[in-house]
């Protein structure tokens, strides 16, 4: 066989092989996605990450679809199982990127999104979380969005043109007021990473969980704050009545009523 016919044949054989990679890869995708969220997860949140269903679908015309029950495990010490929740993720990736270095998500949206909080003495869960988080970004003051970690040729680069937060809750526990709901409003984010770089698969988890942890922690210490001060706010006022005398704490009450207070 001369050395042209070789050639030929060897090129052939290497095309076959490629397309059968991607064929197979393509029709695991899923399981990939999976393995990846739960494996490269942990790294971000310094706690275990659960993904329980994933369908994806990659396409010339559109690419997209949905993850579901998405948890993160709550840090040691605490009694909750889970720090936090979402219900759906929805994906749109830009499929023209699928071929390049960078795999462009053109939206994401969050939904059904729920913390557990929980107040341990002088600290929350969601404090560690947060310390968790800046522990995986090291000593560098960057954006999340522009991490200075050396880039592989075999890693898978992300970025996220637009991502949106909805359908948003906390449930925070405290040991001295008690259990109680809050209501975390919607946001948006854009423009995570960028086309010629981009991230990796845990430092875009990175980019994504900061900002929520941090509007989810702040929510948290805001309500902790408002129950302390009620209660030293009730506390001055009984204290008043009892210097006052029953007479004058009726009378004081009834005119709180008259100005709707």
């Amino acid at each position: 066989m001369k050395a042209g016919k070789v050639v030929g044949v060897v090129l052939i054989v290497a095309v076959l092989v490629a397309v059968i990679v991607a064929v197979s890869l393509l029709n695991n995708i899923n399981a990939i996605i999976k393995a990846a969220v739960e494996s490269e997860g942990p790294k971000v949140t310094g706690t275990e990450v659960l993904l329980n269903v994933v369908d994806i679908n990659l396409g010339l015309e559109s690419a997209g679809g949905e993850l579901k029950q998405f948890s993160i495990a709550n840090p040691a010490g605490f009694t909750q199982p889970q720090v936090f929740s979402a219900e759906t993720i929805r994906v749109a990736v830009d499929p023209t990127s699928l071929v390049g270095d960078v795999i462009v998500m053109k939206d994401i949206t969050i939904e059904g999104i729920h913390f557990y909080a929980e107040q341990k003495g002088l600290t929350t869960n969601l404090q560690v979380l947060q310390k968790n988080l800046d522990a995986f970004m090291g000593p560098s003051t960057a954006a999340p969005a522009q991490s200075d970690e050396p880039v592989s040729e075999t890693d898978v680069r992300l970025m996220v043109q637009n991502l949106k937060f909805a359908d948003s809750g906390l449930h925070l526990t405290t040991e001295k007021y008690g259990s109680f709901d809050l209501k975390l409003p919607s946001f948006e984010l854009s423009n995570l990473g960028d086309k010629k770089v981009g991230l990796s698969p845990a430092q875009l988890g990175n980019a994504i969980m900061q900002p929520l942890v941090k509007r989810a922690k702040k929510q948290a210490e805001k309500a902790l704050k408002d129950r302390a001060k009620d209660e030293v706010k009730a506390r001055a006022e009984e204290k008043l009545k009892e210097k006052l005398g029953d007479d004058v704490a009726e009378k004081l009450d009834g005119l709180k009523g008259l100005f709707g207070r």
